[in-house]
């Protein structure tokens, strides 16, 4: 069940408490707990909250200005499957220290086809507009090659882009990167 609160992206703190040069928050889920990372006076802090609903009495007393497609019930991934979503959040927590910073789902997919990339590996998307007609494949294709591929590709064909390149992050995730705690 997703948190009622956005997490994995940066919020803006636009009415800071008096007491504090807070510029913006981000929640990271830790397991049944969660990691709260704020921006202050340019440096960052963090602080281990214990449950949810320490985290909304913390953002119940700001003013947080979330990116678009962050709404109350968190990141909405553009509409992929709840199984997708939960795939990619949990190979991004595994990989936080080592992505650049991202806004937004679509973000947070070219954050980890970047780090694919880092590894020199290829990914292409392919948006075909001659896969109309009826019996066609789905005109979303995206494959990883080369780089620690060492034969053939990782591929997937979907009517929905953000599902295809879900799926071959998290197939290259699979196969090529270490789980956390491994």
């Amino acid at each position: 069940m997703r948190p009622p609160f956005p997490t994995g992206v940066w919020g803006h703190v636009d009415q800071p408490p008096a007491d504090a040069a807070l510029e913006a928050v981000k929640i990271e889920p830790a397991g049944s707990a969660f990691l709260v990372i704020t921006r202050e006076g340019g440096q960052e802090f963090d602080v281990w909250l214990e449950t949810e609903g320490e985290v909304v009495e913390l953002l119940e007393r700001l003013t947080v200005r979330w990116p678009a497609r962050h709404d109350a019930r968190g990141a909405q991934m553009m509409q992929l499957t709840p199984k997708l979503e939960e795939e990619v959040l949990k190979i991004a927590s595994g990989l936080a220290n080592e992505l650049p910073e991202f806004d937004g789902p679509l973000g947070l997919l070219f954050a980890l086809a970047d780090r694919i990339r880092e590894d020199g590996a290829v990914l292409i998307v392919k948006l075909d507009g001659e896969r109309n007609a009826p019996g066609d494949a789905p005109p979303y294709t995206v494959f990883i090659s080369s780089g620690p591929i060492a034969e053939g590709i990782i591929r997937d064909d979907s009517p929905r882009l953000a599902d295809s390149l879900a799926r071959v992050i998290i197939a290259y995730a699979a196969r090529y990167w270490q789980p956390s705690g491994a």
